[in-house]
C-alpha cells in the first residue's frame, strides 16, 4: 500500500512537471481523471471567456470529461440552451458534410404535427446530386410523413434509422399530411459538395451571378483540410469573372458556416477590386492572448479570380451562420447599401473555435477562443444577435421549386427586384402553420467559425 501511494504521488508529480504548471491545487487529482487536467488548463489559457472558469476547488476532477468541460463552459457561450464550445470523442469526431458518413442524399426540417410534440414529419430542403434521393423521383419541398410505414414519433433516432444502411420505407406527401406515394431508399457515402449549384442568368441584358453555397469546407480528403473544393469554388468564380456580371446573388440559406480559409477564399473573390489587400475579418481573444490578435486580408493573390461585386444580395435563414456571417460582415464595410439580405435573420455567431488535442488522451477540444469581427473595432462590428433582412421574406412550407428554378420563390424575389418589378411577396396567411422542431442540419453545425490549430 505504502509503494502504491508512493509511486500514485510521483506518477502526479511528473505530470504537473511536464504540463508546466505550478497550480498547487491540482496536486490531488486522480491520476486516471488526468484528462480533466488537462481540459482545464487548456481551457484555462484559451477559453474566450477564461476568467469565468470556476477555482480548482469548485470543480470535480473525477467528473466525466464531458460533463467537466461543460462545467467549465460561460453562460456567454452560445445561446438558446446549447453551448458553442464542445468536447467530442476522437472515435464519434466525423464531419460528415466531408462526405465520410452514409446518407439518403437528401436535408431535412422536422416539424412537430401535434400539439403535444409527439410527432414529426420531415420538409425536404434540397438532394444531394449523384445520391439515393437524387436517383428516385423525390422533389424539394416534399414531406416525409412516415419511416418505414410507421408514423414519425420524436423518440424515434431518425439518424440511425435512416443512415444505417439497410433500406428504408418513406412515406412522402404534401403539406397537409395527405401520403401520396412511398419509396424505398438505403443510404450510400456521397459526397456533399459545398459548390451545390453556379450559374449565371440574363435578365434585361443584365448578367446576374447565382452560388448556392452549402458549407465552408476546404476538401473531402486529409481529414478535409486539403484544397480540391476550393479548387472547385475557384473554377467556378473564374466563370463568373469571364462573364462580366452585373449582380451577384450567394444563397447561404443552408450554410451553417466552417472554416476561416474557406470563408476568406469566398470573401475575397466576391469583394469589390478596391478591398483587395484591405482587412477581411479581425480576430479577438481573451485578455491573456492579446498576442494572438491578428487580421486577414482579402487576399491580393486571387485577384484573378475577384468579380469585383458592386451590388450583392445574400440568401439567409436562421441557419446562416458562423463563416457564412464572417463573410457578410467583411463585406458589408466596403459594400455598405449595395449589399442587400434577403430572408430571415441569421444566427449570430460571431466568434471562432480552436480544435485541441492530446496524444494521451481520446478527446477533441473544440472550445471558443475569440470574438471575430470585420476590419471595423469589434464594438462597431458585433452582430452576436444576427443580421436582420433588408427583405424579410420566409421560405415558403409548399410549392417549392428546385434550388436555381427561377420560379423558386426567393431567388425569384431577388430576380424580380433586379428586373425592377418589385418584390412578387407571397401571402404567409395562407400557409398552414408549423411548429419546427430539428434538422438534418445540425449535424453539420460548427460551434464557432474554425480556426487553424494553435
Amino acid at each position: 500500500m505504502k509503494n502504491y501511494t508512493f509511486y500514485s504521488l510521483l506518477y502526479i508529480l511528473l505530470l504537473s512537471a511536464i504540463s508546466c504548471t505550478d497550480d498547487k491545487d491540482k496536486i490531488g487529482i486522480d491520476p486516471d481523471q488526468s484528462v480533466n487536467e488537462w481540459i482545464y488548463e487548456t481551457m484555462e489559457e484559451n477559453y474566450l471567456w477564461n476568467t469565468e472558469i470556476p477555482a480548482t476547488s469548485q470543480v470535480n476532477f473525477s467528473a466525466d470529461p464531458e460533463d467537466f468541460f461543460i462545467s467549465l463552459l460561460s453562460s456567454n457561450d452560445g445561446k438558446e440552451g446549447y453551448y458553442y464550445s464542445t468536447i467530442k470523442s476522437k472515435s464519434s469526431s466525423t464531419k460528415s458534410y466531408h462526405g465520410d458518413g452514409l446518407t439518403l442524399g437528401f436535408e431535412y426540417q422536422a416539424y412537430y404535427t401535434d400539439n403535444q410534440r409527439t410527432k414529426i414529419q420531415l420538409k425536404i430542403l434540397y438532394i444531394l446530386p449523384n445520391s439515393p434521393a437524387a436517383n428516385s423521383d423525390l422533389q424539394r419541398g416534399e414531406w416525409v410523413h412516415t419511416i418505414n410505414n410507421q408514423t414519425i414519433p420524436t423518440t424515434m433516432d431518425i439518424s440511425s434509422t435512416l443512415y444505417s444502411g439497410t433500406e428504408v420505407t418513406l412515406g412522402i406527401g404534401d403539406v397537409e399530411g395527405e401520403e401520396l406515394r412511398s419509396i424505398k431508399l438505403t443510404a450510400q457515402m456521397v459526397e456533399d459538395h459545398p459548390v451545390f449549384l453556379d450559374t449565371i442568368y440574363s435578365i434585361q441584358n443584365r448578367q446576374i451571378g447565382y452560388l448556392v453555397y452549402n458549407h465552408f469546407t476546404s476538401d473531402p480528403d486529409n481529414n478535409g483540410y486539403g484544397d480540391g473544393f476550393d479548387q472547385d469554388l475557384k473554377a467556378a468564380f473564374a466563370r463568373f469573372k469571364n462573364t462580366n456580371l452585373n449582380d451577384f446573388i450567394l444563397d447561404l440559406r443552408y450554410n451553417n458556416g466552417g472554416l476561416v480559409s474557406c470563408a476568406q477564399l469566398l470573401g475575397t473573390m466576391l469583394a469589390p477590386a478596391e478591398a483587395l489587400g484591405d482587412i477581411f475579418c479581425q480576430m479577438i481573444y481573451n485578455q491573456d492572448q492579446q498576442n494572438k490578435n491578428s487580421s486577414l486580408p482579402f487576399d491580393q493573390s486571387l485577384s484573378g479570380y475577384n468579380i469585383d461585386t458592386k451590388r450583392l444580395y445574400v440568401l439567409t435563414s436562421s441557419r446562416t451562420a458562423s463563416a457564412s456571417e464572417v463573410v457578410i460582415n467583411g463585406l458589408k464595410p466596403f459594400l455598405g447599401n449595395n449589399l442587400t439580405l434577403v430572408g430571415t435573420q441569421t444566427e449570430g455567431k460571431n466568434v471562432g473555435s480552436v480544435t485541441y488535442t492530446d496524444d494521451r488522451f481520446e478527446w477533441e477540444l473544440y472550445p471558443i477562443v475569440c470574438y471575430i469581427s470585420n476590419k471595423n473595432p469589434l464594438e462597431e462590428a458585433d452582430y452576436s444577435e444576427g443580421f436582420s433582412p433588408d427583405v424579410p421574406l420566409s421560405e415558403p412550407n409548399s410549392s417549392l421549386y428546385e434550388l436555381g428554378d427561377t420560379r423558386e420563390y426567393m431567388l425569384a424575389t431577388v430576380l424580380n427586384l433586379l428586373a425592377g418589378s418589385g418584390a412578387n411577396f407571397r401571402s404567409e396567411s395562407i400557409e398552414k402553420e408549423l411548429i419546427p422542431a430539428y434538422s438534418s442540419l445540425d449535424q453539420k453545425t460548427n460551434r464557432g467559425m474554425l480556426l487553424p490549430g494553435q
